[in-house]
């Protein structure tokens, strides 16, 4: 009986050792998955960083050549007025 046991126990230690390294390779597993997560978001951030940059700058062109427009149009309209006023006969 004595051998029994002895082959019991020696077949539960290794049982147990067998699914401690399951669960230590799982575990290494999800902690690099984590970091190929981790590493993959930080790249997505930059490229959302980048296109942000480059749509500010794109708006602030838009705005400059809207401003340019209404000032180049305010000039064309005065110049139209200026044309427009009729000049007094004289009394």
């Amino acid at each position: 009986m004595s051998t029994i046991n002895g082959i019991a126990a020696g077949a539960y230690a290794q049982q147990q050792a067998s699914q401690e390294s399951q669960a230590r390779f799982q575990d290494a597993r999800v902690a690099n998955t984590s970091v190929e997560k981790s590493e993959s978001l930080k790249q997505v951030s930059s490229v959302l960083v980048e296109i942000s940059r480059a749509a500010r700058v794109l708006a602030q062109q838009k705005l400059a050549d809207a401003r340019q427009g209404d000032a180049q149009q305010d000039a064309a309209l005065q110049d139209a007025v200026v044309e427009r006023k009729p000049e007094r006969s004289p009394v």
